[in-house]
Formats: C-alpha cells, structure tokens, sequence
C-alpha cells in the first residue's frame, strides 16, 4: 500500500498487542514480509463499499476477483482525493521487515500517539541502528 498523495508515517519496534491495537482502528490494512498475508479479501470488500459508493455490489465482487490491484488503487485514490486519511506503517519489534500498513483516518491519530507514548514509542523514530 503506497499512495503518492496519501502522507505516510512509520512506527518502529512495534510489539504484536501495539499493532493489533493500532489495526482495529484503521479502516484497511495489508500484512507485509516474509509469509505475510497482504490484504484480506473480506477487509477490501468492505473498504470498497465504504469508499467506492458508485460501484454496485456484482462490480465490486468481479473487481475483487478479477483485479484487486485496481480496486486497492482506486480506493486509494479515492482516499487521497478526500483528504482524511494516512497511511501507517508498523513494523515489528523483532523483525523491521515484517508488520502492517494501516490505512487510518487521520482523526484517529490523536489514539495512535497516546498508543504510542503508553508503549515508549514516537511516529518516523527509527531504531538506533537504522539512523545514518
């Protein structure tokens, strides 16, 4: 998930229970690394109703199965022509090549930051051995 018009954030040393917090108030997100997952069906199926509102249901499912890079990019788009989301990516304490990308509404960022500061934590600090 990359947007050009979408700001994007990274969040470093994420434990599992930060980032499963921080997932349950997105409103997509999509595994990265190795064995990850990417994006669930189910989860794009609803995003695509929320934020596609002029495709029908039998254009969204055929969409879903037969292009889902498409829809991704169009509800991203669609996302960055509203203005109200960002995306965020978690990556693990124990593996930085491993995590989620969130897509959040921006409002939800006052959460994240408290989510943050109870785990030790701050937005785009890499690790010591990440800086130059």
């Amino acid at each position: 998930m990359k947007h050009d018009h979408l700001p994007t954030h990274h969040v470093y040393q994420a434990t599992d229970a930060l980032m499963f917090q921080i997932r349950q108030i997105s409103d997509l997100t999509s595994e990265f690394g190795a064995g990850a997952s990417g994006f669930q069906a189910a989860e794009l199926l609803v995003a695509g109703r929320r934020f596609l509102c002029t495709l029908q249901e039998e254009e969204l499912k055929t969409s879903l199965r037969e292009h889902p890079h498409v829809l991704i990019q169009s509800i991203l788009d669609e996302l960055a022509r509203q203005g109200n989301h960002m995306i965020l990516v978690l990556h693990h304490k124990n593996d930085d090549t491993y995590g989620w990308k969130c897509l959040l509404p921006r409002i939800k960022i006052f959460e994240v930051t408290d989510l943050l500061n109870t785990a030790g934590l701050e937005l785009d600090t890499p690790p010591i051995h990440h800086r130059s």
